[in-house]
C-alpha cells in the first residue's frame, strides 16, 4: 500500500522503484514542498515528464521552502533559466485569477514530475514500463485522496495518464475536448473537462515549455487566452 501521508514511507517507495529502473542519475519527484502532496493551498496541479541531467543527483522526495521553478539556479540567475521564464509566464495569470502571486501559487500547489526517475533525456530512460507502472499506482492515490481543479501536463504521455487516472477514479469526462494549434506553425495543445460529485476538474496539455517557448510568441497569445479563461470558470466554482 502506497501511503502518501507519510513522507519517509514515500521515499522508500521511490527510492526501490528507482533501485529497480537500473538507472543511475538518481531521482526527484517534488519542486515544492512536501506539504503539498496532500494538502496544497491552491487546487492546481502542474506535472513535468521526468527530471533531466548529465550526472548523479542525489534523491529528494521535495524543495522545501520555496519552489525550484523560479527560486533555483538552473545555470543562469534563480529563475531566469527559460524554462522558468515560461513556468512563470503560465503561473502569472493563474495567480491573478485566484488572486495571488505567482510565486504563491507555486509555493502551494502541486508541482512535480509524473517520472521522478532522472535521465538525460526520456529516449535514454531504461525500464519505462516498470516506472511508469509504478507510479501509475503512485499517482493514483493522490487523485484518489486530492481533488485538484486544473492539471496541467507538457507532455502526452502525461496527459494520457492523468486522463485514464481521473476516469479509474470515477471523473466523468464532460464536453467535447478542446484540441487546436497554439500559434506555433502545426504545434497543438488540448484541454479535457471532468466531473465527479459535482466538482469539476479541467485537464491541460500545453506544448513542452523548454522547446516551445509559447510566453514569449506573440502568434500564441490569443490561444493562451482561451486557456486562462477556461482555468478562470473551473477555479471559480
Amino acid at each position: 500500500m502506497i501511503v502518501l501521508n507519510d513522507k519517509k514511507a514515500m521515499t522508500s517507495y521511490i527510492e526501490r522503484l528507482y533501485e529497480l529502473s537500473d538507472n543511475s542519475l538518481g531521482w526527484g519527484l517534488l519542486f515544492g514542498p512536501y506539504e503539498n502532496m496532500l494538502m496544497p493551498r491552491y487546487p492546481i496541479a502542474f506535472f513535468g515528464l521526468n527530471p533531466g541531467g548529465s550526472g548523479w543527483t542525489e534523491g529528494t522526495i521535495s524543495s522545501e521552502g520555496k519552489c525550484a521553478y523560479y527560486d533555483e539556479s538552473w545555470g543562469a540567475p534563480a529563475g531566469e533559466a527559460p524554462l522558468q521564464q515560461q513556468m512563470r509566464s503560465l503561473f502569472s495569470p493563474l495567480g491573478e485569477i485566484v488572486g495571488s502571486t505567482y510565486q504563491d501559487v507555486m509555493d502551494g500547489c502541486l508541482m512535480t514530475n509524473y517520472i521522478p526517475v532522472r535521465s538525460p533525456n526520456w529516449q535514454m530512460l531504461k525500464n519505462k514500463p516498470l516506472i511508469i507502472e509504478h507510479m501509475r499506482l503512485f499517482w493514483a492515490e493522490r487523485l484518489r485522496l486530492v481533488h485538484s481543479d486544473i492539471y496541467i501536463t507538457i507532455s502526452k504521455l502525461v496527459f494520457d495518464e492523468l486522463h485514464h487516472l481521473l476516469a479509474e477514479q470515477g471523473y466523468q469526462q464532460i464536453g467535447t475536448e478542446h484540441r487546436a494549434q497554439i500559434g506555433w506553425g502545426r504545434v497543438t495543445y488540448q484541454i479535457r473537462w471532468y466531473e465527479r460529485e459535482g466538482k469539476r476538474s479541467m485537464l491541460i496539455r500545453l506544448p513542452h515549455l523548454s522547446t516551445y517557448k509559447i510566453f514569449s510568441n506573440k502568434n500564441c497569445e490569443e490561444q493562451i487566452a482561451y486557456i486562462m479563461s477556461e482555468a478562470a470558470s473551473v477555479l471559480s466554482d
